[in-house]
């Protein structure tokens, strides 16, 4: 069946209008109202305590889903139930979780002293990583890494890391992978005159690990314990992991080579190059990859 131009233009207009009434629709589903059938008493518990890192964030959120007619504030009520947090994530990389193959009994060892100057720097980060989902906090592991710091590039910011050397590491088994040489890296980017390099934001952390694997993850921290949710640095077996990962993202894409964390991007002409640097984008977009843009270099001839 052919459709004319005016045609086509009508149905557009008409799916353009539909996708704004969507959007604009509030109140909720036209049915009847849900109802709740309860035995018993009422039950009244107290609040729980917000980590001081999230309380700006979760009242926030209080505030939306009040203006959007999800919660309405009350001020007495004979029911009360106190509030848990779980932070949305965005997942991570769309590819297979990694998994860790552990050989041994678990290692336990006690956490190691913060310097006071540290002190309020690593708790911030640690209450941003579990805010952003990398970690979550737990009451109790047959494992327990202690954490290390190092400083960031910005010499402010404390990078965590756990220092698997005593714990995981030696009862982690190697996995089998293969990286690229130098030699066929450089015969790749052959007759080629126009690059890119894209950055990716914390390289492992986008990676989610298996959960059957987080418990040998465990960190030991004077605020508690903390599992990671995602590929921690300080494994052996990190950059194997992350390198099969990447190659799993790029898999098919002309002109377009993985080196550790940077991806490298190719071309003999600036269209072909473009054209393949927007295939890597939009493959990224596609697989939920981040990028961190103040480190990616564009079109460099």
């Amino acid at each position: 069946m052919l459709l004319h131009t005016s045609s086509l233009l009508n149905v557009h207009t008409r799916l353009q209008r539909l996708i704004v009434q969507c959007s604009n629709n509030t109140g909720g589903m036209k049915v009847r109202l849900a109802k709740l059938e309860v035995e018993g008493e009422p039950v009244f518990l107290k609040r729980r305590v917000i980590p001081y890192g999230q309380r700006e964030d979760v009242l926030k959120a209080l505030e939306k889903m009040e203006r959007d007619g999800i919660l309405t504030r009350v001020t007495s009520s004979a029911w009360a139930t106190p509030i848990v947090i779980a932070m949305k994530s965005d997942g991570g990389m769309k590819v297979r979780p990694a998994k860790l193959e552990v050989e041994g009994e678990p290692v336990f060892l006690k956490r190691r002293v913060i310097p006071y100057g540290q002190r309020e720097g690593v708790l911030k980060a640690l209450e941003k990583m579990e805010h952003d989902g990398i970690l979550t906090r737990v009451t109790s592991s047959a494992w327990a890494t202690p954490i290390v710091i190092a400083m960031k590039s910005d010499g402010k910011t404390p990078r965590i890391c756990g220092d698997y050397r005593l714990t995981l590491n030696p009862r982690l088994r190697k996995c089998a992978t293969t990286t690229m040489e130098p030699e066929d890296f450089m015969k790749a980017l052959h007759g080629s005159t126009y690059f890119s390099k894209i950055d990716l934001a914390d390289a492992y952390l986008q990676i989610p690990l298996d959960p059957a694997c987080r418990q040998f993850t465990t960190i030991n921290t004077p605020w508690g314990l903390y599992q990671y949710n995602f590929l921690p640095f300080g494994l052996h077996t990190s950059s194997g992991i992350f390198q099969a990962a990447i190659d799993e993202v790029i898999h098919g894409l002309d002109g377009v080579l993985a080196y550790q964390d940077d991806i490298i991007v190719f071309g003999a002409t600036k269209a072909e190059h473009d054209d393949r640097l927007t295939n890597l984008l939009e493959r990224f977009a596609q697989k939920n990859v981040s990028i961190r843009a103040s480190k990616c270099m564009f079109s460099s001839p």
